[in-house]
C-alpha cells in the first residue's frame, strides 16, 4: 500500500518538523538583537526589546480575562505597530487571535463574531465605533493603548507547537465567513520556508502590503520578526499605489511581496528608467503571473536580485514555489508556481479522484504534517474537506479546489480555480486560456474573464476585462481573439480599465468589476445600407439583435452580440438570402458592410468549402492542416502565429450540413476529397501534411493515397493522434483505480447519451435524408460522425516517415502504436502539454518550436 501511495505523489516529505513556538522563536530574536529595530511605521518606530515589553503588558492584560482559551480574541486595529503588538501579546498569553482588517463592515464583523463565538474585540480609537454596533453585548470591547499601559509585563505563558495560535475567516465561494485555526507548528513552518525561499535574515527590511485581515499579512508579519530582520507595513488605502516607489527607496527596502495581480498594476506606473538600488527580493503570490511580468520587474532590480513567486493557502500555507535570478529567468507563457516545497507532497486528480496524466489539467490535492488544524466550529466541513492519511494518522490530505498541471520539468503550473470553468451553450471555455490570449494582445498588461448571466431578456455571454491604456480599442483587441481563438471563445465585449479592483486579500475583486454594458444610445451617426444587400443584412440583424437603430459599420459583438445570436443570425442568412456561410465568419467580418463584402468577394466564385487558407501566402511548399473531431480548423491559428516558416497553411474541413452536400462517413472516403482538394491548389508533390488527433488519422490516409498515386510526401505529421487499442489489451494496462474511475465515468456518459439519444437519431436521420442540420447542432453532429469513422478504421503501413508530436507522459504508447506502422521510421517529439492544451495557448508555442525542426528537417531531406 505504501509504494502505490508513493507513486501518486510529487513533492517533499522530509521537513524539519519545529519544536518552537512563535513566541519561544521571537523572544530569541529580543535576546540576540534587543535595540535593533523590529518596526517602523509612519507614525513611530519600536525596537526589538521596546516591542517585546508592550507585547508582555497586553499579554498580562489578556490573561487576566475571565474568558476561556478557546474562545479567541478579535483584534479590529488600524494603527499597525499596535496590531502587531497587539497580535505577539494574543501569543504570550497563548490566547487564539482572530485578525479583521480595520476597513471590515459592520456586517462581516457580526458574522465572524457570531461564528467564532469571540470573547474580546481589541480595537483603537478609529474603530470602536464599529466593533461596539457589532458587539451589540456579546463581546467585550477593549482599546489596546489602555491594555498596553494597565499591567505589568508577563512572562510568556507555555504554548505548545499544536496549540492554535490563529484563527482567520475567509468568505469561502457562499461569501458566509469561514474560519480557517492553524496551529503554532504550522505557522512556525509556513515562516520557515518563506524565509528560505527569499533568505530573510538580519539586516533585511521587510515591506508589508497586505490587509490585516488576511492570512498572508500574519505570515509577512512573522517571517522578519522571526528572523531579526525589520518589519516596514505600508497601508496601500491610505498612501496610493503611486507612492509605494519612493517609499520603497525613501526606506531602503529590501524585499517587498505583491500578488500577481498588483503587482501587474504598479508596474505600468514606474518609469523605464526608475531602479530600486536596495531591493533585492520581490515575492509574488496567489493568482497567475506572467513571464514578461518577471521581466518587467528585473528590469528595475539592481545587483544579486532574486524574484520568487509561490503558491499558498490558508488551509495548506505556501504549497509551491521558484526563484528566478539574472542567471535564471521564466520561459515565456505562464509561470509555474514551482516546485512542492519543503514538507509538503502534491497529487492532481480528475472529477472521478483518479490521478491525471502528466501535462493534463487536474485538481490540485496536498497532503502534509502542516495543513490548518480545522474550519473553527464547523467540523462537519472540516471532515468534509480533510481527510486522514490511511498510511500516516499524523499527515492529512486536502482537496484545494484549485486546477493545476505539471509540467515536464516537475514544476507545477496553477491554472485557476476548480469553479471557474465556464459552461456556454455547448461549449466548456477554459477562462485562463482566454485570458492568456488577452495578454498577448498590444497594450494589454492583465486580463480577466467572466461570465455575465443574461438579465433584462440578454443572453448569458462572455466578458473580458483587460487593463490597457485608455486610447485602446476594444475592437482591434477582439479582432487579434478571433485570429487565435474559436468563436464560442471569444468575449462579446471588451471592457478596458486603467486597473482592476483589488480586494484586501490582494486578489482581483471580481464583483467589483463593472457589468457589461448594452448601447442604449449612440454617440456617432448610423451609416444606412448602401445597396439592397446590405439593406437585407441590417433587416436580419435588426430581428436578431432586437436593436431598432443599427448602421452597416456597428459591429456585432459591441452591439452586445453572443455566440447563439451568430448562429441565429446565419441561419437566417441561409433561408432568406441563400448563402451558406460558417458562423465564424463574424468574427472575420463583424459588421454589416464587411460581411456584405465578404459575400460579394465570394458569391461567383469556384472556391472550395472544405479547403480554407490560414496563411495564404509564403515560401515554399504549403503546409496542409486536417481538422478535429469537431471538424473546425480556426484553432489552428494559434500554432501558426508561432511557426517561424513563413510557408502558405491550409487547413481542411468537411463541407457544411446543409443538406445540398455528400458528407463522407469514413476516413477513407474523407481523405479522397481532401486529396482532390488538395491537388487542385497543389498538383505534385512534395507534401507537407499534418492533422491533430482525429485529423492525424485523416493526414495518415491522405498520405497513403498520395503515395499510391505516385507523389512524394516529404512531412506527416500526427500530433498526439492515439489508435485504439482492444478492449481488453487497455482495460489490461490500467490500475485498479484507474478501471474503477474509468467505469464511473462511463457510467454517467452512458446516462448523457441517453438523455441525447433522442436528438442524435432526429439529427441522423435528416443527414441521412439529406437535410439541413441547424447551425447549433452542426458540431455535435460533426463529432459524432468523425468518432464512428475512427472506430472503424483500419490503419495499414505507411511506407513513408512519421513524425509524432506526443503529448507529455504518452510518448512510449505512442512509439508502441505506430512503430509497427511507420516503415520509413518514426520520430516521437514529447511536448510539455496535455492532449487538448499543446495545439492551444500557451502551449501551442512549445510545439511550434518541435513544428519548425521538423518542417526544416524535411525539407532538407532528413
Amino acid at each position: 500500500m505504501t509504494e502505490v501511495l508513493e507513486q501518486q505523489w510529487l513533492g517533499n516529505k522530509t521537513s524539519r518538523n519545529p519544536q518552537d513556538t512563535i513566541v519561544s522563536r521571537f523572544e530569541r530574536q529580543v535576546a540576540a538583537v534587543p535595540d535593533e529595530l523590529a518596526i517602523v511605521t509612519d507614525e513611530n518606530s519600536l525596537t526589538y526589546r521596546a516591542l517585546d515589553q508592550k507585547a508582555s503588558r497586553i499579554a498580562a492584560a489578556l490573561a487576566s480575562l475571565p474568558s476561556q482559551r478557546d474562545q479567541p480574541i478579535t483584534l479590529f486595529i488600524k494603527d499597525e505597530a499596535a496590531r502587531v503588538t497587539a497580535m505577539l501579546g494574543a501569543l504570550k498569553a497563548n490566547r487564539i487571535f482572530i485578525p479583521v482588517a480595520p476597513d471590515a463592515p459592520q456586517k462581516w464583523m457580526i458574522q465572524v463574531i457570531d461564528d467564532s463565538g469571540t470573547a474580546q474585540i481589541v480595537v483603537d480609537s478609529s474603530t470602536r465605533s464599529i466593533a461596539e454596533l457589532a458587539a451589540t453585548g456579546r463581546a467585550t470591547v477593549m482599546e489596546v493603548e489602555q491594555l498596553a499601559r494597565s499591567f505589568e509585563p508577563l512572562v510568556a505563558d507555555q504554548a505548545s507547537p499544536d496549540d492554535t495560535a490563529y484563527v482567520v475567516y475567509t468568505s469561502g465561494s457562499t461569501g458566509r465567513p469561514k474560519g480557517v485555526a492553524n496551529s503554532h507548528r504550522r505557522l512556525m513552518r509556513s515562516s520557515d520556508v518563506r524565509n528560505r525561499l527569499a533568505g530573510v535574515g538580519r539586516g533585511d527590511r521587510y515591506a508589508n502590503l497586505r490587509s490585516s485581515g488576511v492570512a498572508s499579512w500574519i505570515r509577512n508579519c512573522l517571517s522578519p520578526l522571526l528572523s531579526g530582520a525589520c518589519l516596514f507595513p505600508f497601508d496601500l488605502a491610505r498612501h496610493g499605489l503611486q507612492e509605494l516607489a519612493p517609499w520603497l527607496i525613501a526606506q531602503k527596502i529590501t524585499y517587498v511581496s505583491f500578488s500577481s495581480p498588483l503587482l501587474r498594476t504598479w508596474l505600468t506606473l514606474l518609469h523605464d528608467d526608475l531602479r530600486f538600488p536596495t531591493l533585492r527580493f520581490v515575492g509574488t503570490t496567489d493568482e497567475r503571473l506572467y513571464a514578461e511580468d518577471v521581466i518587467r520587474v528585473s528590469r528595475h532590480l539592481e545587483g544579486d536580485w532574486r524574484i520568487g513567486h509561490n503558491y499558498a493557502s490558508a488551509e495548506c500555507g505556501t504549497i509551491a514555489g521558484q526563484v528566478f535570478t539574472p542567471s535564471r529567468l521564466p520561459g515565456a507563457g505562464i509561470v509555474a508556481v514551482g516546485r512542492p516545497v519543503d514538507g509538503v507532497e502534491v497529487c492532481l486528480k480528475d472529477e472521478t479522484g483518479a490521478l491525471v496524466q502528466p501535462g493534463e489539467i487536474g485538481e490540485i490535492v496536498v497532503r502534509s504534517r502542516f495543513l490548518a488544524d480545522r474550519y473553527w466550529n464547523n467540523p462537519g466541513l472540516t471532515a468534509k474537506v480533510f481527510q486522514t492519511d490511511p498510511v500516516d494518522s499524523a499527515i492529512r490530505i486536502y482537496r484545494t479546489g484549485d486546477l493545476g498541471r505539471w509540467r515536464s520539468d516537475g514544476t507545477l503550473e496553477h491554472v485557476g480555480r476548480k469553479g471557474r470553468r465556464i459552461r456556454l451553450r455547448g461549449y466548456n471555455v477554459e477562462p485562463f486560456q482566454v485570458e492568456c490570449e488577452l495578454k498577448c494582445q498590444p497594450g494589454v498588461t492583465d486580463a480577466v474573464v467572466l461570465l455575465h448571466d443574461g438579465t433584462l431578456g440578454q443572453e448569458p455571454c462572455l466578458v473580458g476585462y483587460v487593463v490597457a491604456p485608455p486610447d485602446t480599442s476594444s475592437s482591434a483587441i477582439r479582432r487579434g481573439l478571433a485570429e487565435r481563438l474559436p468563436a464560442y471563445m471569444v468575449p462579446s465585449q471588451i471592457i478596458v480599465l486603467d486597473s482592476f479592483p483589488i480586494a484586501s486579500s490582494g486578489k482581483i475583486d471580481r464583483k467589483a468589476l463593472p457589468p457589461p454594458y448594452r448601447k442604449e444610445t449612440r454617440l456617432t451617426a448610423v451609416h444606412p445600407p448602401s445597396d439592397d444587400r446590405e439593406h437585407q443584412l441590417l433587416e436580419i440583424w435588426q430581428e436578431v439583435l432586437k436593436i431598432p437603430k443599427i448602421g452597416i459599420d456597428d459591429d456585432f459583438f459591441e452591439l452586445g452580440g453572443t455566440s447563439l445570436q451568430a448562429l441565429m443570425l446565419f441561419a437566417r442568412i441561409e433561408a432568406q438570402l441563400g448563402y451558406s456561410l460558417s458562423p465564424t465568419t463574424i468574427v472575420q467580418a463583424p459588421t454589416v458592410a464587411r460581411l456584405a463584402e465578404f459575400i460579394r468577394a465570394t458569391t461567383g466564385i469556384a472556391a472550395s468549402q472544405s479547403l480554407v487558407p490560414l496563411r495564404a501566402s509564403g515560401n515554399g511548399f504549403p503546409l496542409f492542416l486536417v481538422h478535429n473531431r469537431y471538424c473546425f480548423v480556426m484553432y489552428y491559428r494559434h500554432l501558426l502565429g508561432d511557426l517561424e516558416s513563413d510557408r502558405p497553411v491550409f487547413g481542411l474541413q468537411p463541407l457544411p450540413l446543409d443538406g445540398k452536400h455528400r458528407i463522407p462517413r469514413t476516413i477513407e472516403s474523407m481523405a479522397v476529397d481532401y486529396v482532390t482538394e488538395i491537388r487542385r491548389v497543389q498538383p505534385h508533390g512534395p507534401y507537407f501534411i499534418a492533422g491533430h488527433s482525429f485529423g492525424g488519422l485523416v493526414s495518415f490516409e491522405i498520405a497513403q493515397q498520395l503515395v499510391r498515386q505516385g507523389e512524394h510526401v516529404s512531412f506527416l505529421g500526427l500530433i498526439d493522434t492515439g489508435l485504439r487499442g482492444t478492449p481488453v489489451e487497455e482495460w489490461s494496462r490500467m490500475s485498479a483505480a484507474k478501471r474503477l474511475s474509468r467505469r464511473a465515468y462511463g457510467f454517467f456518459r452512458k446516462l448523457r447519451w441517453i438523455r441525447n439519444a433522442l436528438l442524435m437519431r432526429q439529427l441522423d436521420l435528416r443527414i441521412r435524408l439529406g437535410l439541413s442540420i441547424p447551425y447549433e447542432h452542426r458540431p455535435t453532429c460533426y463529432d459524432r460522425l468523425c468518432v464512428r469513422a475512427s472506430r472503424d478504421y483500419v490503419p495499414k503501413p505507411y511506407p513513408g516517415h512519421i513524425t509524432m508530436f506526443s503529448a507529455v507522459g504518452n510518448s512510449g504508447r505512442q512509439r508502441a502504436n505506430w512503430e509497427p506502422l511507420a516503415r520509413g521510421g518514426l520520430t516521437v517529439l514529447e511536448v510539455p502539454a496535455g492532449h487538448d492544451d499543446m495545439v492551444l495557448p500557451p502551449r501551442c508555442k512549445l510545439l511550434a518550436e518541435h513544428f519548425d525542426a521538423r518542417l526544416d528537417a524535411a525539407v532538407r531531406g532528413e
